[in-house]
């Protein structure tokens, strides 16, 4: 399994700017742009939109590295948001970036 960095997307009312919300998941693969990601937690599914992947040269010297692969998705209902944080995924303060892929 391959340790990523996923960030979701959820639309927002009245012209809002969207919600984000990210978590650590297991793949068993670098999915392309395109794929649709079944998340066993119960939240849904969610597309993905844009994938970074952050390389080192070797060899590295023994310690704690940020994660190596980050996953974008496309937006979502806004109707999903409850049951994501609900899951147990931490929403972003706007205006807050991740290593995740722009």
């Amino acid at each position: 399994m391959i340790a990523v960095i996923v960030v979701r997307c959820f639309s927002a009312k009245n012209g809002a700017a969207p919600t984000e919300c990210v978590c650590s998941c297991d793949l068993a693969d670098i999915p392309p742009v395109g794929t649709t990601i079944l998340f066993q937690d119960g939240t849904g599914v969610a597309i993905v939109a844009a994938v970074r992947v952050s390389a080192w040269h070797t060899p590295r010297p023994p310690g704690i590295y940020p994660g190596a692969v980050a996953i974008r998705c496309a937006l979502e209902p806004a109707e999903r948001l409850a049951a994501v944080l609900a899951a147990g995924w931490e929403q972003l303060k706007p205006g807050a970036t991740t290593a995740g892929p722009a």
